[in-house]
């Protein structure tokens, strides 16, 4: 079931980062960039961000929650240094890419799959 739920999450990430890339125009050189992209963001996403978000609480309540912009600004540009073919222009397309791929995210995964 766990697999099951990690498929679902892979495809999710994947139609958003698609979606996301068409709307912010960020360089990638094929499909299989893409598919690379999202499988090291969703392991960084289900892997290393819990731990993060969870050392640096502190930082994130004092700043109101901005500081967890710029974590996913950082996971997206080692995301994005780890997969050949993908690269953001700037940090500013990084940022947008990042409210724009939430946004989507949040459409996608209303529905909580994690529950079962």
């Amino acid at each position: 079931m766990l697999y099951f739920i990690y498929m679902i999450n892979l495809i999710f990430t994947f139609v958003s980062v698609f979606l996301a890339v068409k709307v912010v125009g960020v360089y990638y050189s094929g499909w299989v960039a893409l598919i690379i992209f999202s499988v090291i963001l969703t392991i960084i996403n289900s892997t290393i961000k819990p731990i993060v978000n969870f050392l640096t609480w502190p930082i994130n309540f004092l700043t109101l929650g901005f500081f967890r912009l710029i974590l996913n600004v950082l996971f997206l540009e080692l995301a994005s240094y780890l997969t050949p073919g993908f690269f953001f222009a700037s940090i500013w397309q990084t940022m947008i890419f990042v409210l724009i791929l939430h946004v989507i995210e949040w459409i996608l995964f209303r529905f909580e799959i994690n529950k079962y």
